[in-house]
């Protein structure tokens, strides 16, 4: 005859069930034999297909390990993982785990391992053990050392970098300056052939002013002695300006310089 068991031992050998924990392992936890632990489970499948597995685990009081089934499941299906796959990641991990390799190592480890497939990989670990023996230093040093250098390539790759654009800086300055040289140029030019119309200009003026004077520069320079003469004798241009009206004055009186001198020198006899 089947052994009775209570409703809270039933629930009990559920909850390990659903833990995955061997029926053997359940029925000395418990205090049943096997076979109870067996028929046990065998009860619930059969009440789960009868009337559905939520209400088979609220009899059995078990909806935590449900639910929480339910869950696993439900991230399973998120992660497109089967049980199957799910099981064997585990595997893999708990061999990860017995070596030392933490999670955090993994994706290290797995192309650690495929590099060992590369036909290249032999002849760089001699390498590795030639440089070692070589250099008289260990491969964390080494890799270390490298590691500076790859530091100190990058820093000169930026530098690199750095004087690259102001190089290109430079080469916009001189674009700039060399633009504006030509406008300053062409200004320049403006300015130069403007001055010497702007002279032309003046010249035909000086020069319709001598012809409407009846000057020459050879009458001009005739001029040029009585003109210092005059200013030595402290007659100033304005002054000058008036003996030459005074001396047109006694032109159109009919008085030439050679009477004016006459009259000049009779008044001095007379006296």
């Amino acid at each position: 005859m089947p052994v009775q068991i209570s409703p809270s031992k039933a629930a009990k050998i559920m909850q390990y069930y659903f833990r995955g924990i061997p029926q053997v392992t359940i029925a000395k936890k418990t205090g049943v034999n096997q076979a109870t632990a067996s028929r046990c489970a065998s009860r619930f499948k059969a009440m789960a297909d009868d009337i559905g597995i939520i209400a088979a685990a609220k009899e059995y009081e078990i909806m935590h390990e449900v639910d929480s089934l339910r869950s696993l499941a439900i991230e399973l299906l998120q992660t497109k993982l089967t049980a199957v796959e799910a099981k064997e990641g585990l595997r893999i991990l708990k061999l990860f785990d017995d070596v030392g390799v933490s999670p955090t190592e993994h994706k290290t480890l797995i192309k650690v391992i495929s590099k060992l497939k590369e036909a290249n990989f032999v002849p760089a670990a001699m390498k590795l053990a030639e440089l070692e023996a070589t250099t008289d230093k260990s491969y964390t040093e080494i890799v270390s050392e490298f590691e500076h250098l790859s530091s100190q390539v990058k820093q000169a790759e930026k530098k690199n970098a750095a004087l690259e654009q102001q190089n290109e800086t430079l080469k916009q300055s001189i674009k700039e300056l060399t633009v504006l040289k030509k406008e300053k140029e062409h200004e320049s030019k403006k300015l130069e052939k403007k001055a010497k119309q702007k002279k032309s200009e003046l010249e035909a003026e000086v020069a319709k002013k001598m012809k409407e004077s009846k000057l020459t520069l050879d009458r001009i320079e005739k001029l040029e002695p009585v003109v210092q003469a005059l200013h030595k004798l402290g007659i100033s241009d304005d002054k000058l300006e008036e003996y030459l009206k005074k001396h047109q004055e006694l032109e159109e009186l009919g008085i030439g310089w050679e009477n004016f001198k006459k009259i000049v020198e009779g008044m001095k006899v007379g006296k």
